[in-house]
């Protein structure tokens, strides 16, 4: 267990760490900067995957039609893309959102699936990726802690 200061300075325990390749984090900024123009709510999103030796893969989402929700049920890239994960006999890891702003508390409603990792980040931070990490359990959405791996 660590404990972390939160952005509203509450200290935190948590019980999860996320930790991501280097490579992996250069693909999802190198993603959300090819979407810097778009001036929705979610700039771009994408998926983390990983295989059965813990190899973990970013697949961008690009088509988004439900810009307020990028993991909707009903975006039909996010299907497609999670039916190229399976196929690959991979499996989701985590759910990436990009926004245009920065905000210290994600939105409920866009990181809805259960028991899964997700990591927002905002670009409106001066040439620097604001990354963090989350894991939704039931309703309850925590923040965890993020490393790159060497």
């Amino acid at each position: 267990m660590k404990t972390v200061l939160c952005a509203d300075n509450m200290s935190q325990t948590i019980n999860q760490a996320l930790t991501l390749p280097r490579p992996l984090v250069n693909k999802i900024l190198a993603h959300a900067q090819q979407s810097i123009d778009n001036q929705s709510a979610c700039m771009s999103c994408g998926l983390i995957s990983v295989n059965a030796s813990n190899k973990k893969s970013y697949y961008p989402i690009t088509e988004l039609i439900d810009t307020s929700n990028c993991f909707s049920k009903t975006n039909t890239s996010l299907q497609q893309t999670l039916t190229r994960i399976t196929e690959q006999q991979q499996t989701v890891f985590a759910y990436v959102f990009t926004a245009a702003n920065n905000t210290d508390k994600p939105d409920k409603n866009i990181f809805s699936i259960d028991r899964h990792y997700y990591i927002m980040n905002a670009l409106d931070t001066k040439g620097v990726l604001s990354m963090q990490g989350f894991y939704r359990e039931g309703n309850d959405l925590q923040q965890v802690a993020l490393t790159l791996e060497l």
